[in-house]
């Protein structure tokens, strides 16, 4: 089975391996600044391991990814990333706000979401 994630314009899908190499290396980038470029891209890659899962358990995949975490005992730092990537908690980390930040911009890129160049465009402007 194929685990898929961020339906592309065209009908066609980023696969979630893709995306979680994409926050990984972005997390990554970002944490290399606080000497952190591996725990950023591990964190980064685990942050929605609970996609895996969602279809076969109940509960967000933000939720079923802090309880693979946990059962894998990953640190508290990590188990806290994979929960607050969406804001379902507070980011109370360096790694944690910067695993967030990954994944909004992994998903904000163009083909992500239904939208064209010039939408994306506009999005990123008015960040600036």
């Amino acid at each position: 089975m194929a685990y898929v994630t961020h339906l592309k314009p065209d009908g066609t899908y980023q696969p979630l391996k893709a995306h979680e190499e994409n926050v990984a290396a972005l997390a990554g980038k970002f944490a290399e600044a606080f000497g952190a470029k591996a725990h950023g891209e591990r964190t980064g890659l685990l942050h929605d391991i609970g996609k895996a899962l969602d279809h076969e358990h109940e509960g967000t995949h933000n939720q079923l990814g802090v309880e693979v975490a946990k059962k894998c005992k990953e640190s508290e730092e990590v188990i806290h990333a994979i929960h607050a990537h969406h804001g379902e908690v507070e980011a109370k980390t360096v790694i944690a706000c910067l695993v967030q930040a990954a994944d909004a911009i992994s998903a904000a890129r163009p083909g992500a979401r239904r939208e064209n160049v010039e939408n994306y465009v506009r999005r990123l402007e008015k960040l600036e």
